[in-house]
């Protein structure tokens, strides 16, 4: 079985925006058997919540704004202080931060392309779970559109 998490704060615009993303990975592994999904969304969001679901889960995927040095803008969720309870996990972050959608695109397309590889023929294929990131990955960034102006900037 593979247990996931969802991060997704709901801060602002741009963070619903995002969850709305969150909510088609939650609907494409519903009511799978070998998928455990842990939701943390809105006010259920807090730091301890995320350190331990970074603990806990194979894979967890965050979409909310961050920094270099950081995940969560203004609040901070994920910092040198708890990034250690990631440790033996894939952490996903999903950071948008005075890009234009293009870009953010792109670099979506190449990081999933990376996982589909590292799943597929590097390190990863040996995870008991590999086929199905590996797939997950290779149907995510097949059918990646980000819509809108192509040029507009992400604040």
């Amino acid at each position: 079985m593979a247990n996931i998490a969802l991060v997704r704060p709901e801060s602002d615009n741009v963070e619903l925006g995002l969850s709305s993303w969150a909510s088609l990975v939650l609907t494409s592994v519903g009511g799978k058997s070998s998928v455990n999904p842990v939701d943390l969304r809105a006010h259920n969001v807090t730091k301890p919540a995320v350190s331990t679901a970074m603990g806990a889960q194979e894979l967890t995927l965050f979409f909310l704004h961050g920094q270099r040095d950081r995940l969560g803008d203004p609040t901070v969720y994920v910092d040198a202080s708890n990034v250690g309870n990631g440790k033996g996990s894939v952490l996903i972050p999903f950071l948008l931060s005075k890009q234009s959608i293009e870009s953010v695109r792109a670099a979506l397309e190449v990081g999933f392309q990376q996982i589909e590889q590292h799943y597929r023929s590097g390190l990863g294929a040996r995870h008991p779970n590999a086929n199905m990131i590996w797939m997950s990955a290779h149907i995510n960034w097949r059918g990646l559109v980000l819509h809108g102006d192509q040029h507009a900037t992400i604040l």
